[in-house]
């Protein structure tokens, strides 16, 4: 019995080395479909034929993720629409603050003319009451002189004499009562002179008064102009946010919509391949001139970074593709004026070319800007020939005058699928804006830029 156990354990232990060492022969030979590389690279021709199942099912992947892209991008969407009502809440607000501005600095104006005023008055009441007191004075020293006067030459004999000089008591009681009038007339003068100096000063007063409390209005104006204007800063400073959060959003949705559209190319061409062009097109069907060249403007346009080659045109002229490939990236609708539409490109396309280069097939990213607006014959995902018509030349973007601005990208030499899987979306393909040093091929490995001039041979 212990012999039957021993045997059948050592059975069991050949019998699983004997798995453990064909299991990988058994195992799945395809990599998985997150290496889209292998896939892109093989689901072609012969290959494809001989692995059709394998292929059709990395398609089924491809769509499957095209379907997340797009559910990722219904949510940038709703995010963009949320900030798009943001902002028009703070427009809204900030029409409010500077309204509040302007009304406060009208306030402003009007109390300042009113303090004007007030001061005027002011001085005016304080010449006023300094004219009174000068009449006062001479009232006083009027009344002063006479009563020395009458004092000198009445006394009291003459006051007797004066009194008893009457004819009768009747004319008696007239000089006693008319040296009374006299002296009550002297008193009144003085005191209806000191009367009016105390209503002067008192209306003095209630101008300083009312000028304290104008200038209490202004300060509280001024402050509250202040206030306003910190909103209207604060506003401004969230609606550039907002402005800056959309504009990223925005480039995530054109980055997803040109890979949906891209990715949906390639999933039309698994089983297909892309023959590459013998040398590069000229993109102009037409006469031009060449108006500035890559890396810097001609001193006369201010000398500043260009990393593209300009080819003066009329309004309208046929351009073309490059080469043999597929548009990756488009923006139409940008009118002329607007500088900025389109990242300052306007309305331009984006394509990756396939091109025989010294017995090499080697992957190219070619930009055309300054298009003109609704004049695009390609979308993204759009397979290009050589030759054939993209667009016609414009005026759009930042530009000054009618012409093409091309722009040549190297993206390496594994093919047009591998070059896509690198590429990070953006219409210049990963070497920078016009304010960087452009990644030359001198310099780079790709993605690099290289000299449109020298490539088209111009």
């Amino acid at each position: 019995m212990k012999k039957i156990f021993r045997n059948s354990i050592l059975i069991m232990l050949v019998l699983f080395l004997i798995l453990s060492f064909f299991a990988p022969i058994f195992a799945d030979q395809y990599p998985p479909f997150s290496d889209k590389q292998f896939y892109f690279t093989n689901c072609q021709g012969k290959w494809y034929q001989q692995n059709k199942e394998r292929c059709e099912a990395f398609r089924t992947y491809l769509k499957d993720e095209v379907k997340e892209q797009e559910s990722s991008l219904a949510e940038l969407k709703n995010s963009t629409k949320d900030i798009k009502a943001n902002l028009d809440y703070h427009y809204k607000e900030l029409e409010n603050y500077k309204g509040l501005v302007k009304e406060k600095t009208e306030l402003i104006s009007e109390i300042e003319a009113s303090i004007k005023v007030s001061e005027e008055a002011i001085e005016k009441l304080d010449e006023e009451i300094e004219a009174r007191i000068e009449k006062i004075k001479e009232e006083e020293l009027k009344v002063k002189e006479y009563m020395l006067n009458s004092q000198s030459t009445m006394r009291v004999n003459g006051y007797i004499e004066f009194i008893m000089g009457a004819q009768d008591f009747s004319d008696v009681v007239r000089r006693v009562e008319g040296m009374s009038h006299i002296r009550r007339r002297n008193e009144e003068i003085v005191q209806g002179l000191e009367t009016e100096r105390e209503a002067l000063k008192e209306d003095q007063d209630l101008q300083v008064i009312q000028k304290a409390n104008l200038v209490e209005d202004q300060e509280l104006a001024v402050t509250q102009k202040a206030e306003a204007e910190e909103l209207e800063k604060s506003v401004l400073s969230i609606i550039s946010e907002l402005h800056k959060e959309e504009a990223e959003l925005q480039a995530q949705a054109d980055n997803i919509n040109s890979k949906i559209a891209a990715d949906a190319s390639k999933i039309n061409k698994i089983g297909e391949s892309t023959v590459s062009s013998l040398g590069f097109h000229n993109p102009v069907q037409g006469s031009y001139s060449i108006t500035a060249g890559v890396w810097h403007y001609p001193p006369q346009y201010g000398g500043g970074r260009h990393n593209g080659t300009d080819f003066g045109v009329s309004r309208g002229t046929a351009i073309v593709s490059s080469g043999n490939g597929v548009v990756v990236g488009t923006q139409n609708g940008c009118v002329e004026g607007n500088r900025s539409c389109g990242g300052g490109y306007g309305n331009h396309v984006s394509s990756m070319i396939s091109v025989n280069v010294d017995g090499v097939d080697k992957v190219y990213g070619v930009l055309y800007a300054h298009l003109q607006n609704g004049s695009l014959k390609v979308g993204s995902g759009s397979p290009i020939t050589s030759g054939q018509l993209v667009a016609l030349s414009g005026n759009t973007g930042s530009s000054t005058g009618p012409h093409l601005h091309v722009e040549v990208i190297y993206l390496g030499d594994d093919g047009i699928n591998a070059a896509y899987d690198r590429w990070n979306g953006s219409p210049n393909f990963g070497t920078g804006s016009a304010y960087t040093d452009g990644r030359p091929c001198t310099s780079y490995g790709p993605p690099c830029r290289l000299d449109p001039k020298a490539v088209y041979g111009v």
